[in-house]
């Protein structure tokens, strides 16, 4: 069976537990290793966008995910992301 999103390859997962409780987004070089470091120390799971390029790991396949998300957005071809399709990305 064709996959429709590159995110569908990623295996179905629970419903988020508790729902997000911060986003923080910044640029390259602006403290955001550090600002991950200090929310995983506060008992929040973080995501550094540095999981999304290891090619050691199945998370690799993120960064076509992300570009794929991207792209429907700014184009509005194909069917753009869900919530759902980004809880697997963030909880994989």
């Amino acid at each position: 069976m064709p996959f429709d999103k590159e995110v569908d390859k990623i295996s179905a997962i629970e419903p988020r537990p508790v729902e997000m409780q911060v986003l923080y987004l910044g640029l390259s070089r602006t403290g955001t290793m550090t600002m991950q470091t200090a929310l995983n120390k506060l008992g929040y799971r973080s995501y550094h966008f540095t999981e999304a390029v290891k090619p050691d790991n199945r998370k690799f396949r993120h960064i076509n995910c992300w570009a794929e998300a991207l792209k429907r957005k700014a184009t509005g071809i194909g069917k753009p992301y869900e919530p759902a399709d980004f809880d697997k990305l963030l909880q994989e």
